[in-house]
């Protein structure tokens, strides 16, 4: 048998275009935390730098961005059991009992993790009752442990991963089982099925390959060796579903109705107010002892944002759930940060795209012309300044900073400045394609943020004036929007888009595998295609590097299912008294909050 260095035990898995990954693997031992060297910050906020943890670790807000990527350096991973954390033995010392009210970014939509594609609609309202098998770490946001994986073991040659299972059970008492995972994950990779985050698990993962050892040992083959399928795993998205409960209900029972579901998770759904609010309470016979740390949270949706920062204020609200709103912006925490004195924190995070949506099956869109003409007109540059007063990117196909930077693509058709030769060049394609003067036009938008309303008047306004398109704005709540985006309602949808995987393959994942909820029109390329299958085996980084950069060349002649317009950055807040948080590498992981605390005896910082 061959054996390659990359994939024996207690080697560091590398690639300069994914986190690097350090496997602690061994025969029977507890896999520790998989350490992933710090990302390159290149942030556009400012902002104060981290604190030094101390025994009681505080917030750490700070401000950060996707990973450029790292360089590879092969390390001895340590094979030894983990030991429980410091922090856990603190936070259960000052438990809170009560619920914690927390601001939320959207009303709840699709509740089914592995259906639904939306940080704010999907996985923030229904992900706090489940576990993955795998999960980032919440104190250390670059790292890899086990969530119900206790231990696991990889085959030397890379393409067989054992995991042995947690005590843990389902919140209706019955246990978790190595059964449940192979259902698990059969069911997301199930033929034909809409899986806007989980995906990936087809590149990996053949239906009916896992097999349960026993109660609590799976064996997981993979088609290929996989760069990135620990990355993958430990995506929030990926979590493990009760068979019993799961197995004979719909596709519509899952999304419609969250009691419709249960998971091992540090929380259990207790109850929504439509359109209002969601709430959980703690789960009491959770596997990981002592956790959550307070009895429950209240997540609430306030969409206007003078009554919003107004709650967090007068101390309605204790914390954002994640980020908040895109109509919340870097300026707006800093201004509230000053108005409480220090009492609400700010963080910041640069890690999200927005792009517009083409259905290519129905005339005009159909005409690869019209695309590539809408491609070069938009000015992104006046959407970052007037929209984001300078705080967002010019957007691209893959995550910022991995595979082109700033300065190459400022230098590209559709980027370069000024717009004059390539609204010419687009006013020619419209032309030729029969649309000499423009044609009308409708775009399907969300509302839940003031900044997406205005990207849209913006946006079409450019339309307008550059091409004589003229689009008629559908503005409707985020689950609404979810819904047309599927079924192709509109021939245009402006639409936002995070990253759970910080990889270039996770642009593969939500944007071109398909079914997919981004990409509803099936539109697809042979070579993107042929590059997307071959990627996940290539373990050398210039040759992966430049796969990549093939498909970003295919796709930046602007005839794809969709245009990229910017990244944009995402903000939070949270009371001085919540502690032990840290900014995640990446917005779209970390939503359990079985990490986090009340301390009502700490110190506003600067006291």
């Amino acid at each position: 048998m061959t054996h390659y260095w990359f994939w024996k035990p207690k080697v560091l898995v590398c690639t300069p275009l994914m986190l690097l990954l350090l496997f602690a693997v061994a025969c029977g031992a507890t896999a520790t935390a998989t350490p992933v060297p710090p990302t390159a910050t290149t942030a556009p906020v400012a902002d104060t730098a981290a604190p030094a943890a101390t025994e009681a670790p505080s917030a750490q807000p700070r401000a950060t961005t996707a990973a450029a990527a790292p360089t590879a350096v092969p390390t001895a991973a340590p094979a030894v059991a983990a030991p429980v954390p410091d922090w856990v033995s603190i936070g259960q010392g000052k438990h809170y009992n009560g619920v914690i009210p927390m601001a939320t970014c959207s009303k709840p939509g699709f509740w089914d993790v592995h259906y639904g594609g939306s940080s704010c609609s999907t996985l923030r309202p229904s992900h706090p009752r489940f576990n993955q098998l795998l999960e980032w770490n919440p104190v250390q946001p670059d790292e890899i442990q086990g969530d119900l994986a206790e231990s696991w073991e990889i085959s030397d040659d890379g393409m067989l991963y054992t995991f042995r299972l947690h005590d843990a059970q389902w919140s209706d008492g019955k246990p978790v089982t190595a059964a449940d995972v192979v259902f698990t994950l059969d069911r997301i990779v199930e033929p034909g099925a809409i899986r806007a985050r989980t995906a990936a698990l087809r590149r990996f993962y053949e239906s009916g390959t896992a097999e349960a050892i026993d109660a609590k040992t799976v064996r997981v083959p993979t088609k290929i060796r996989a760069v990135t399928f620990m990355l993958n795993m430990a995506s929030d998205y990926m979590v493990m579903y009760p068979k019993h409960i799961v197995e004979g209900q719909s596709q519509d029972d899952l999304n419609c109705c969250p009691k419709n579901l249960i998971g091992s998770g540090p929380w259990i759904f207790k109850d929504q107010i439509l359109g209002e609010s969601y709430e959980y309470e703690k789960n009491p016979n959770y596997f990981k002892e002592g956790r959550p740390f307070f009895d429950g949270f209240q997540a609430f949706f306030i969409k206007d944002k003078a009554r919003l920062m107004s709650a967090f204020k007068v101390g309605q609200l204790s914390m954002s759930y994640g980020f908040l709103s895109s109509s919340i912006q870097p300026k707006d925490l800093e201004i509230l940060e000053q108005d409480t004195q220090g009492r609400i924190k700010k963080w910041v995070i640069l890690d999200s795209s927005r792009e517009l949506y083409m259905n290519v099956n129905e005339p005009p869109f159909d005409n690869p012309k019209v695309r590539r003409a809408i491609y070069l007109a938009i000015d992104r540059q006046e959407i970052s300044e007037v929209v984001w007063n300078g705080f967002a990117k010019p957007g691209s196909f893959f995550p910022i900073g991995m595979v082109e930077d700033q300065a190459e693509l400022a230098l590209m058709p559709g980027y370069r400045q000024p717009k004059d030769q390539d609204i010419a060049e687009a006013k020619k394609l419209l032309a030729e394609a029969g649309f000499p003067e423009g044609f009308e036009t409708s775009i399907n938008i969300f509302n839940s943020s003031a900044s997406i309303i205005a990207h849209g008047e913006l946006l079409t306004d450019q339309l307008r004036r550059k091409l004589g398109i003229d689009a008629r704005i559908s503005s409707v709540d985020l689950a609404t929007y979810y819904v047309q985006l599927r079924d192709g309602t509109h021939p245009l949808s402006l639409g936002s888009a995070g990253y759970p995987v910080r990889d270039p393959s996770e642009t593969l994942t939500q944007f071109f595998q398909l079914p997919s909820l981004r990409n509803s029109y099936d539109w697809s390329h042979p070579r993107i295609d042929e590059l997307s299958a071959i990627q996940e085996a290539e373990f050398d980084p210039e040759k992966r590097q430049a796969m990549f950069k093939e498909m970003a060349d295919i796709l930046h002649q602007g005839e794809g299912h969709y245009v990229p317009l910017i990244w944009f950055p995402l903000s939070g807040g949270l009371d001085y008294r919540i502690q032990n948080f840290h900014v995640p590498s990446f917005s779209q992981n970390i939503t359990k909050l079985e990490h986090l605390w009340w301390d009502e005896d700490a110190k506003v910082p600067g006291s």
